[in-house]
């Protein structure tokens, strides 16, 4: 435990899973985890809402509450398997094409944009109820354009995190940047809703029940139950698309390079998916059967945790291993620093799935040790649909592709403001 300050914020820094606990557990009904102060600037600015995000207090809680009994519930969730199954399908489709038309090393420095591409396309399918064309040859101008923004917002928001206000008062090149990008995936995020809400205009002026209809549609639902008002789906569903990307896509990219530089387990894992799936699609209930995948998965996210650090301010004092923390203090919880401790996990540093068997290791579970989706209220809301999008993603590499490293090339993992894994995948995909 450390004390630092960034700007005029004061923060203790913790790498401990004792204290991590201690934080989450003090962090009441509505727990602040602080975004970028110009992601807030931008909307209060403009006077769009916040959104899973970006709010706080008692607005994020009733539109957390809203959100929650959609993207939350294992049977709902399971809803969507069809369409990201979809999805992953075309994923397995457009690498083989790239690795066949341009070549293995080509393959290498596509993977990480075609894994950004399938996370959103994912994602989008479930948010948007539509297939946004992201894996397509030719990619809808719209997408690009998003994609792109989100890129350039990204990118903006290190270059003003520290004196926001005197850069939008001063309205420098970065603040221009940073405004044009969220105006920008506002307004698509935008033509996306307004696209389905006049869907469903038609369908009343038809007669058509929507509810009956609804079933699994995520927006759908928020149009109909008229729950939360238009600025609060706007805002809600493009921070959700913006937050299920970078997350999804580098997590998936991570695992399969491990699974690359372990033949042994990804052996394994092929027989697991064999046994289950066979050359079939998956369903919810063979992948409530595939164990070993969800270790691979679990042991990934330890190893790499693409959110390294969580961050909370609490309302009240703490008193924390001895130390009094005033009111207001950020705490920055370091999952990579924990996750990679050798007195919390034997042999840290590798990649050994069967640690999260719990019926071989029932006495090694840790708790906050490796928090990879956060904890309580504030944990991530589509934590859920991404785990869904990884088993799909990896039962269906598995059935198609053996990995292997590809030579003469390492992986680059590089943080900005998440972990990724870099520029290229050094990975060759040799078809089953």
């Amino acid at each position: 435990m450390f004390k630092g300050k960034l700007g005029p914020q004061k923060q203790v820094h913790l790498a401990d899973p004792r204290l991590f606990e201690q934080v989450m557990r003090a962090q009441g009904k509505y727990p602040d985890r602080p975004a970028f102060n110009s992601w807030k600037l931008y909307r209060r600015v403009t006077g769009k809402s916040c959104g899973i995000v970006t709010g706080t207090g008692e607005e994020w809680h009733s539109a957390r509450a809203v959100l929650n009994k959609k993207m939350l519930p294992p049977k709902k969730v399971a809803e969507f398997t069809g369409v990201l199954s979809e999805v992953t399908s075309d994923l397995v489709e457009k690498l083989r094409y790239i690795r066949d038309t341009q070549g293995a090393e080509a393959l290498t420095t596509s993977i990480p944009n075609e894994l950004y591409k399938w996370s959103m396309e994912s994602i989008g399918s479930v948010l948007f109820e539509t297939r946004m064309g992201c894996l397509k040859p030719d990619m809808p101008e719209r997408v690009q354009a998003f994609i792109d923004s989100i890129s350039q917002m990204m990118q903006s928001s290190l270059q003003v995190m520290i004196g926001e206000e005197i850069h939008r008062t001063l309205n420098t090149r970065f603040w221009r940047r940073h405004e044009a990008a969220w105006d920008a995936i506002f307004d698509i995020g935008k033509s996306y809703i307004d696209e389905k809400l006049d869907d469903l205009e038609k369908a009343m002026e038809e007669g058509r029940d929507i509810a009956e209809e609804e079933g699994g549609k995520f927006l759908t639902h928020l149009l109909s139950s008229q729950n939360l008002s238009m600025r609060q789906i706007y805002a809600n569903v493009t921070e959700l698309l913006l937050s299920g990307v970078d997350t999804t896509s580098n997590t998936l990219a991570f695992t399969l390079h491990l699974l690359s530089t372990h033949p042994e387990v990804q052996e394994k894992l092929h027989a697991e998916v064999s046994r289950v799936l066979g050359q079939g699609t998956p369903t919810p209930e063979s992948m409530e059967q595939m164990s070993y995948l969800k270790c691979i998965l679990k042991e990934a996210l330890r190893l790499y945790p693409v959110v390294t650090m969580n961050v909370r301010v609490l309302d009240e004092d703490l008193v924390i291993d001895g130390y009094r923390i005033p009111k207001k203090t950020m705490y920055v919880m370091n999952h990579y620093a924990a996750c990679r401790n050798e007195q919390l996990f034997e042999k840290a540093d590798e990649f050994i799935p069967e640690r999260w068997d719990r019926s071989v290791h029932r006495h090694t579970k840790k708790p906050f040790a490796s928090l990879p989706f956060g904890f309580g209220t504030r944990a991530c809301l589509g934590k859920r649909i991404a785990k869904l999008e990884l088993h799909l993603a990896l039962s269906k590499m598995s059935q198609n592709f053996k990995l292997e490293p590809y030579a003469g090339m390492q992986l680059k993992p590089t943080l900005r403001t998440l972990l990724t894994a870099g520029p290229h995948l050094p990975l060759r995909m040799i078809d089953r």
